[in-house]
This record gives C-alpha cells, structure tokens and sequence, in this order.
C-alpha cells in the first residue's frame, strides 16, 4: 500500500488510500471496519492506543454514504509527490 504503484493505481491516494489505512483501517478492530477498504486491508491488524484516532487538525470525519472523508476537498497532495517520495 506504500509504493508507488499504488499511488499509480489510486486517484487521490491520500485520501483513497492513505486516510482508510490510518484512520478506517489501524484504527478501527476487524469486525467494525466497513466493507469497501481496499483489496489487502483485509489483513491489516488493529493498533490500538490511540496514534491512528482523528484529531480536529486532521480534517476527517468518514461519509457514512461514500466512506471517505468528509472533507475530501480540504486538503489536497498531489500523487505526483507520493509517488516522488516513494521513488526517492
């Protein structure tokens, strides 16, 4: 999920990919994670504790409807510098 194929492979990876991982995903006990994660976040385990929870700065609040982030259009990062990042 961390590569650059993937960001290939996702428009708007951050909030598509990334935000489901930390905030749906390493958040969230396996049997109350919603069913439209992507393909392998299926296998991800729960990490409780605190470190993946929201916080107001992070300007995410799920849409029950699509299950991404209600303020989708807040924040943006281009997949350009993931997949830089990722590459470097």
């Amino acid at each position: 999920m961390l590569n650059s194929k993937v960001v290939n492979n996702h428009p708007d990876y951050y909030h598509t990919v990334l935000e489901r991982l930390f905030f749906q995903t390493l958040n969230t006990p396996v049997n109350y994670r919603v069913q439209s994660l992507p393909d392998g976040f299926e296998d991800i385990p729960f990490l409780n504790g605190g470190l993946f929870e929201p916080q107001k700065e992070d300007f995410y609040s799920i849409n029950s409807i699509t299950d991404l982030s209600e303020n989708i259009n807040t924040l943006k990062i281009p997949n350009e510098w993931f997949d830089k990042f990722f590459s470097d």
